[in-house]
């Protein structure tokens, strides 16, 4: 017996028992009987000479095997699927959506007289090999795996062989998802619609189950699910690229992507030239979707960003100003540092409304304002799953979180310890822009200060207010307009940024930056946003001082000095110690620490506080009223300073320490013009100057005159009364 397939004479032994079924599409072949001797013993030379073989394939007694044919080409495509149906008379029609109906391949009479009673349908990727359903019971069970093996496309061995977690990875490639990591070493898939998601996460495991659900009509083992998800975790860190995953907002090759959040994984690009909506599986961006994301409305062109001013509550000019250069440089930015947006008003002010509109345009969540967190860790997540961290009525900061969102609103790290780990650490490290609001402002230490925009809302009259419900449905109709406008500030702000020139730079000059190149989308005149700048930024040293027992009473110290000097030990004996007053420091170390502390507010109020470096007579601290001398000379300008005594609200007027030095650079507003011309006339207290305005908008107004050095303000009358007048230079 002889089989014209064999090369190999050593195979010849098996032959009696060989397999005759049809291998690689071949078939079976066929055999011939030469002769038969039972009482005989066949060497391979005898077996080789009797069968005519080719002697030089002989090595010894064995010839060597000669090529074996090549593995067939597994090609699971729909063409060649549906062509090798074709070729076998088993295909019939096509459905549409990429079905079409087959004939079954295992029994004829299943469909021959029902159309499409069985069904085959392309790959997707949803399923990766395409799908199989034969409506008769007899074949229910069959799957897409089974019509491959049918149809020699796949081997039963390759198909019952491989484990459930092999055959999951090998229809997630087949299907198109890409495995990468992150910078901090965790595996993602992306999906071929435009999906992100980690590996560990819960959709993606759905995902998982539904993909070898759709192939093979089973479910996943939890065994066989763990052992799939090590395997793409190992592709995705090994042989995956590193990504960035951002959460909502993305900078890419000078472009702003803002992730829509909706089914489709759509996401808006805003260039310099302007903005477009990009579908997800074009998107060069990789987003990340944590759970509590809400979409965001498809914008509508043409809308204004001067239109959300109708649904916030802010009293002027100014103010307007600086919440519309928050919500454009919250985009623009790329890594920081985002200022920290306060808002701050009595009851019935709506505080609580206002962020919720930011709120909605910049990141929208389930949860958009939430409570102080209780820890650094449970910030630090927040932070890794929002775009925008907003806390909700906010009374006090500790010191340790108000550190913390200093650290957060400039981009830096956080650290803490891995659960279930003893000496692995999980590191945080993102920038977010941050929105505080409460009745009273709760940024109190000169570091947040300085980088917290401090906006007051004015408390709602009769005729302003709505129900929630008529409120919530005229800002959900302006939305799509108002996005679209934020969209066009972004775009403006990215293409005059590189134009912006500051002359003095103020702290956190990025934002100021950002906010001056977008300031003709907020329909204010030019200038306007400067002006509330230097406002917030005075009003927030003042309010430092306020708070800080130590700088009320270096304030109290020198208001008859120019020039002190000494140690730690003798500013701690020399200040006035307020009476209970909360903070004072018990030791000298700790008097150094909040001198040094208080110096940034002190020196913007004309109070320097330095400490030289350490001489023969030890390290000594300096303080200097800079404006000591002409206070003397001009004793009738005069401001005051309310410093705090302990927990008591009586505070008391201490005079004649001057403010900043004057900055004729400010540009004015309408309101600072409006007064100034009433100043010009005769000079006035702040009642007499409000006219209809609001009260902090006169306020701001008079500052913004101050700071040019076009008003001045004194204690005058019986009782003594806040009155203003207009400088030399302002006549």
């Amino acid at each position: 017996m002889s089989e014209p397939t064999i090369s190999n004479a050593e195979f010849l032994a098996a032959l009696l028992g060989s397999n005759t079924k049809p291998r690689y599409g071949r078939p079976p072949p066929r055999h011939r009987l030469h002769e038969w001797h039972p009482e005989r013993a066949y060497s391979i030379a005898q077996i080789v000479e009797a069968l005519g073989l080719d002697p030089d394939s002989v090595a010894g007694d064995k010839v060597p095997a000669g090529p074996k044919p090549a593995p067939p080409v597994r090609s699971w495509s729909g063409p060649a699927v549906i062509a090798e149906l074709q070729r076998r008379h088993l295909y019939k029609a096509a459905l549409g959506a990429r079905k079409h109906d087959v004939t079954c391949p295992w029994l004829r009479e299943h469909t021959d007289a029902l159309d499409g009673g069985t069904c085959y349908w392309e790959p997707d990727a949803e399923h990766p090999r395409g799908g199989f359903k034969c409506q008769h019971g007899h074949c229910s069970e069959r799957n897409i795996g089974d019509l491959l093996v049918f149809l020699m496309m796949a081997s039963t061995k390759e198909e019952k062989g491989k484990s459930q977690a092999t055959r999951v990875v090998e229809l997630l490639e087949a299907g198109g998802v890409t495995l990468f990591h992150d910078p901090e070493g965790d595996a993602y898939a992306h999906l071929p619609g435009g999906a992100t998601w980690p590996l560990r996460s819960r959709p993606f495991k759905t995902y998982l189950s539904k993909v070898i659900y759709c192939a093979e009509a089973s479910a996943v083992g939890g065994q066989a699910l763990e052992d799939a998800m090590r395997l793409l975790e190992a592709k995705g860190l090994h042989d995956g690229e590193e990504m960035q995953v951002p959460v909502r907002v993305a900078h890419h090759q000078g472009a702003v992507y803002l992730d829509l959040g909706d089914p489709t994984w759509r996401a808006i690009e805003v260039t310099a030239e302007g903005w477009r909506i990009v579908p997800g599986p074009e998107l060069q961006v990789r987003f990340r979707r944590p759970k509590g994301a809400l979409s965001l409305p498809e914008p509508e062109r043409g809308g204004k960003l001067a239109e959300l001013r109708e649904h916030v509550n802010v009293p002027n000019d100014e103010a307007w100003a600086l919440l519309a250069g928050f919500t454009v440089a919250a985009f623009v930015l790329p890594r920081g540092p985002f200022p920290i947006l306060g808002l701050q008003g009595e009851h019935g002010s709506a505080k609580t409304t206002t962020s919720n509109r930011i709120a909605a345009l910049l990141d929208p969540r389930i949860s958009g304002l939430r409570a102080l967190p209780h820890s650094l860790e449970v910030l630090a997540v927040g932070a890794h799953n929002s775009f925008l961290l907003g806390f909700d009525n906010i009374s006090h900061l500790e010191p340790w979180l108000s550190d913390a969102l200093c650290r957060i609103s400039t981009g830096s790290g956080f650290a803490t310890r891995q659960h279930y780990e003893n000496k692995e650490e999980a590191i945080f490290e993102a920038a977010r822009p941050v929105l505080l609001n409460g009745i009273e402002s709760a940024a109190t230490r000169g570091d947040l200060i300085d980088r917290t925009i401090v906006v007051e809302l004015p408390r709602l009259s009769e005729e302003q207010r709505l129900t929630q419900r008529e409120a919530n449905r005229r800002f959900d109709a302006a939305r799509p307009r108002v996005l679209a406008g934020l969209l066009d500030a972004v775009a403006l702000a990215l293409r005059n940024r590189d134009s912006v020139r500051l002359s003095a730079p103020p702290r956190m000059a990025d934002f100021a930056e950002v906010a001056v190149a977008a300031e003709q989308a907020f329909a204010v005149p030019v200038g306007t946003f400067l002006a509330g700048y230097e406002v917030a930024r005075s009003e927030g040293a003042e309010t430092a001082v306020e708070a800080d027992p130590v700088a009320g009473a270096v304030i109290e110290f020198m208001k008859d000095k120019s020039f002190w000097e000494g140690s730690a030990s003798e500013s701690l004996k020399a200040l006035p110690k307020p009476e209970e007053a909360r903070g004072w420091p018990r030791s000298a170390n700790e008097m150094a620490s909040q001198l040094k502390r208080a110096a940034p507010q002190l020196r913007k109020l004309g109070i320097e506080v330095a400490k030289p470096p350490r001489s023969s007579r030890g390290r000594r601290w300096c303080f200097k009223n800079e404006l000591h001398d002409a206070l003397r000379a001009e004793p009738e300008r005069k401001a005051s300073f309310r410093v705090p005594r302990g927990n008591s609200s009586d505070d008391r007027e201490l005079t004649p320490v001057t403010p900043m030095t004057p900055s004729p650079a400010v540009p004015l507003g309408r309101l600072n013009q409006e007064i100034l011309e009433k100043l010009r006339v005769a000079p006035a207290p702040v009642h007499d100057l409000v006219n209809g305005s609001d009260v902090k908008a006169v306020e701001a107004a008079l500052r913004d005159l101050q700071r040019a050095g076009l008003a001045f303000h004194y204690e005058g009358g019986d009782p003594p009364v806040r009155t203003w007048r207009a400088t030399e230079a302002a006549a």
